[in-house]
């Protein structure tokens, strides 16, 4: 509201507004991070546009919403954490600062958790590092919160928590399978994000940029697990799981028609 009150606007224009601003920052953020990562130009642009366009077409009952703004908070940490050790180094502000805005959106939702443990458990796959700097700074900034919150509204622990509890899994909690139900788009789409990966990257040996596509589809698959639990069906909180997914499918279609044109290109020269 002081917000609002600052720029002399409506609660929700300014909600709005805050929501294309962040979307901006941070997919300013990702491009930096790409660049420095050395990954093609397009698909950067492919995927940064595809972030933009899924995000900022949201429906206006949805735009704004923590779902909303917890997306776009996701992205400067799926381009950072997802950095292998034979790439360029990321420097450490970065990196610093993507585990922090991590941070922010666990604290508006704290079932996207699931999205770090994914991709922990992504890296654990890979042998490649298990503890990195963003999730230091994410676990720091929530420990924070909570202090502040213990300290400052023992009123939210005391009469906010046992309510929230109350709405997600009595008044309003439904089934798994309705809640299947409601979140469909993403599920098509995630399950058609993961073929089209697999696709693109069949030959085994697989290049930074396509393992990153693994790591999106994974990171996706944690915002459809923390939308099902929450077991609502409520469509705004499906939007991670849809732009995320969205995503995701956007860059293996790029990746994939990458790595085949250059075939047809030399079949058509026969």
């Amino acid at each position: 509201m002081e917000f609002a009150r600052a720029l002399g606007l409506a609660f929700d224009a300014s909600l709005r507004l805050l929501a294309l601003t962040l979307y901006a920052l941070t997919a300013l953020f990702a491009a930096h991070a790409l660049r420095i990562r050395k990954f093609s130009p397009r698909l950067s642009l492919l995927l940064i546009t595809a972030v933009l366009a899924l995000g900022l077409s949201m429906p206006q009952s949805d735009f704004g919403q923590r779902e909303h703004l917890l997306t776009a908070l996701l992205l400067p940490y799926l381009c950072t954490a997802t950095a292998e050790v034979s790439e360029p180094p990321v420097p450490c502000w970065l990196r610093s600062s993507a585990g922090l805005l991590l941070g922010l959106g666990l604290a508006l939702k704290p079932h996207y958790l699931l999205v770090p443990l994914a991709l922990f458990v992504v890296r654990l796959r890979r042998r490649t590092r298990r503890l990195i700097i963003e999730d230091a700074c994410a676990g720091l900034f929530v420990a924070a919160y909570l202090g502040l919150v213990v300290v400052g509204a023992r009123e939210y622990l005391d009469n906010v928590l046992p309510l929230a509890g109350t709405v997600y899994y009595q008044a309003y909690g439904r089934s798994l399978l309705n809640t299947l139900v409601e979140g469909r788009s993403a599920e098509v789409t995630l399950l058609a994000a993961w073929l089209v990966t697999a696709a693109a990257s069949w030959r085994g040996t697989r290049s930074v940029e396509e393992r990153f596509a693994v790591s999106l589809c994974a990171a996706s698959s944690a915002c459809l697990v923390a939308f099902l639990v929450q077991r609502t069906g409520w469509h705004y909180q499906s939007a991670p799981a849809r732009v995320t997914s969205g995503v995701a499918l956007v860059y293996a279609l790029g990746l994939a028609l990458r790595s085949r044109l250059p075939r047809y290109a030399a079949f058509a020269r026969r």
